[in-house]
């Protein structure tokens, strides 16, 4: 009696949970349907911005700031944004793919991955066509001075420089701002990123006037 009670459960209590070993797959019973095929993408452009925030900007900060105009911004607040444009396509899988078969999938059948970057960021660099500070005269690097912040993923990366070292994935924006003063107001940022497909973009901030409040 007990092997015949066994036995039941393990045909009928999958029904409940999402699934039951020889029965549809998980999705569909799930109600979901098929997973999409998977997509990635690949950057066709970048777009910056200087941006100016409420507050002054950290690691921890999240979320977009106001562009900034002809007034003269705190340091401290302010942000470079890079957005990108991309170009999306459909990944061929030929090795077979792994079972999905799970007694408890269903809560988290419907989470379909999003479209995942192809390329790698192996190198950002900052400068600015005025000395930043008497260290930092026009055209030297600023990478090290530059912090990341509004990261959807970690990917071993906390600042510009970082991307030398540890290159990761091309995400659809890049976030950062600088850790140290500048000691002369009027400053144009340029920034270079390169690609492990070859690809190199370069774009230019409008002039900003950076002041110590």
């Amino acid at each position: 009696m007990v092997k015949l009670w066994m036995r039941l459960f393990v045909c009928i209590a999958p029904a409940y949970l999402g699934a039951c070993s020889g029965g549809d797959d998980i999705d569909n019973i799930a109600g979901c349907g098929e997973p999409p095929p998977p997509q990635e993408y690949s950057i066709s452009q970048y777009q910056v911005e200087a941006v100016v925030h409420d507050e002054a900007l950290s690691d921890l900060t999240f979320g977009g700031g106001s562009v900034v105009g002809e007034q003269p911004v705190d340091w401290a607040h302010l942000g470079i944004e890079l957005n990108t444009e991309r170009d999306y396509f459909l990944v061929q899988h030929n090795a077979p793919q792994p079972s999905r078969f799970s007694l408890f999938g269903q809560a988290h059948a419907c989470s379909f991955a999003g479209p995942q970057p192809a390329e790698k960021i192996i190198r950002v660099e900052v400068v600015s066509d005025n000395a930043y500070t008497d260290d930092y005269p026009a055209g030297t690097d600023l990478s090290a001075l530059t912090s990341l912040y509004d990261r959807a993923y970690l990917d071993g990366v906390a600042s510009l420089a970082d991307y030398e070292y540890t290159p990761a994935p091309a995400r659809e924006w890049i976030k950062f701002f600088f850790t140290e003063p500048p000691q002369y107001q009027r400053q144009r940022f340029t920034v270079t990123i390169e690609l492990d497909s070859n690809n190199t973009f370069v774009v230019t901030t409008p002039e900003v006037y950076l002041v110590n409040e």
